[in-house]
């Protein structure tokens, strides 16, 4: 039996699919308050990626093709045929490979502050969210994420220390790190393969994001819609969850494409 990954369901199975890829040292519940903002009928799955949370020993994790690969794998072995793909920061990169890698899986992308559009990221602001000891810690390094004046809620704190909290869990953050670090930035996805696959594609970005620059989205496809969102910094999934409820809603309305 192939490898399994962990995710959380909920809405109707007959509804359109619409699946959750979070970000770097994230896990599955890392969409929570975009979820309160979608109806309840609207089929969600959102996985915990190889190498995080109840996917921490996912065999050969560590980069995006790799989580790619593994969800599309998912998918397949759900009986899911196309699905609407949402990905935050590194989820992000993940969804763009998966729609190079299969795309009459991919009905929309909605790309949320995501990793790979350009070579600038802070890694080391990476690194002290990986490195946090605490749930003190970790909430200082998860706000220096967040806009100056956003304030990171305690219970999602505590529930993410939870989790990075388990054994075995950072030594994953560090190796996943490796992978999508270069230098001092980050890699940078094959975006021009894109072109001959223009389904709907929506991109929100923070412009006070400090981790990936908001000037990074000027480099995508040019058919994607693209949501500047002032005052706002990388954690959108919190900062600006009914922003981001909004462009899902608005994916699933389009008609399906045609593979």
């Amino acid at each position: 039996m192939s490898a399994r990954l962990h995710a959380i369901e909920a809405g109707s199975p007959d509804a359109p699919t619409l699946v959750f890829l979070h970000g770097f040292g994230g896990h599955a519940a890392s969409w929570s308050e975009v979820l309160g903002h979608l109806p309840t009928g609207v089929r969600v799955i959102s996985f915990d990626l190889p190498g995080h949370a109840g996917s921490l020993n996912y065999p050969g994790f560590g980069s995006p093709r790799t989580a790619a690969l593994a969800v599309l794998n998912e998918l397949t072995t759900r009986g899911i045929q196309k699905a609407h793909v949402a990905g935050h920061s590194m989820g992000g990169a993940v969804a763009v490979l998966m729609a190079l890698e299969d795309p009459a899986v991919v009905q929309s992308l909605t790309l949320v502050a995501p990793g790979g559009f350009g070579p600038e990221m802070d890694g080391q602001a990476l690194r002290d969210f990986a490195e946090a000891r605490t749930a003190e810690e970790l909430g200082r390094a998860y706000a220096a994420m967040m806009a100056p004046d956003a304030i990171a809620d305690p219970d999602m704190i505590s529930a993410l220390f939870s989790v990075h909290a388990r054994p075995g869990q950072k030594e994953a953050l560090h190796k996943i790190l490796e992978r999508i670090s270069r230098g001092t930035g980050q890699g940078e996805l094959p975006l021009g393969a894109l072109q001959k696959w223009q389904f709907p594609a929506c991109l929100l970005w923070g412009m006070l994001d400090t981790i990936v620059p908001f000037a990074q989205s000027a480099n995508a496809p040019d058919w994607f819609l693209r949501a500047a969102i002032p005052g706002k910094g990388h954690m959108l999934l919190d900062e600006a969850p009914q922003k981001v409820a909004a462009a899902l809603l608005d994916q699933l309305r389009k008609s399906p494409r045609t593979a």
